[in-house]
């Protein structure tokens, strides 16, 4: 009785310790998916922000070449932030 009783302690260990690990990696993909929000708003401010003004650039409805540098920034940080959190949803898939 004594080797059962201490063989389901040591299930019940390993599950809490399993549980315990995907709580950890739930709360990283919980605030990487945080980080690729509000990239994309950030991105989104970039192309869609204040409209310059007419007299800044005439006839122009696009973003100045200065924003574009910005923009492709922006959009560099998405794509690593979105690798990683595809590469912590491979993680968790696997637990």
């Amino acid at each position: 009785m004594e080797y059962a009783t201490l063989a389901n302690a040591a299930v019940r260990q390993k599950e809490q310790r399993a549980l315990e690990a995907i709580a950890s990696e739930i709360s990283i993909l919980r605030n990487r998916t945080h980080d690729l929000f509000m990239s994309l708003c950030a991105i989104t401010d970039r192309i869609f922000g204040p409209m310059p003004q007419a007299a800044e650039t005439p006839g122009s409805a696009s973003p100045p070449f200065s924003e574009i540098d910005g923009i492709q920034t922006e959009l560099q940080r998405f794509r690593i932030i979105l690798d990683d959190v595809s590469a912590q949803i491979d993680r968790l898939h696997h637990l």
